[in-house]
């Protein structure tokens, strides 16, 4: 019943995804249907984050990139294969962050194509996650970014009640 659901439900990506895990498929597979989403920037954009469908790259697109080959490094053996990838996708993030720590948020033509209305909204600490699966890819940022970054991560303080929108601080950690 799983698989009908994601079969008839799921976008490509995702139905990669199932049959990699769940039916030994090759993780060409993915690798090719995540490279997609890539844009000639690094970035990744083009609706990768479902609920935001603006072509240009998002440091939220990043992320979701980051989380499907976080599953599929996790379970294949396949660095070496989405190495590329990543090396992209690290020159994206070191190009993007600002000299305060952020990647800037929201892109101008976000109101352009459809998306959820809370994308309007600041996404200051999506950095922290991104340098967290970098790290975790061992391909992390280099000297000058780390440095941002980690300056970035000093001035935050661990807010009193942590709700699920303050994970990029433990990814991050």
């Amino acid at each position: 019943k799983t698989r009908l659901y994601i079969l008839r439900n799921s976008r490509l990506l995702e139905r990669q995804m199932f049959s990699v895990l769940f039916e030994d498929a090759p993780v060409e597979m993915v690798i090719k249907a995540i490279a997609a989403y890539q844009n000639s920037d690094g970035g990744f954009g083009n609706g990768i984050e479902p609920d935001l469908l603006t072509p240009v790259s998002t440091g939220i697109g990043m992320e979701t990139a980051f989380y499907y080959l976080d599953m599929l490094t996790h379970k294949k053996n396949c660095m070496d294969q989405v190495a590329p990838l990543l090396q992209k996708a690290r020159e994206w993030v070191e190009h993007s962050i600002t000299e305060s720590g952020i990647i800037p948020f929201a892109p101008e033509d976000v109101r352009t194509y459809p998306h959820q209305v809370w994308w309007l909204n600041s996404d200051e600490t999506r950095i922290l996650s991104l340098a967290g699966y970098l790290a975790k890819f061992n391909m992390p940022l280099r000297q000058r970014a780390k440095r941002i970054v980690a300056r970035f991560a000093d001035t935050l303080a661990i807010p009193e009640v942590l709700t699920e929108y303050n994970y990029p601080l433990f990814v991050y950690a």
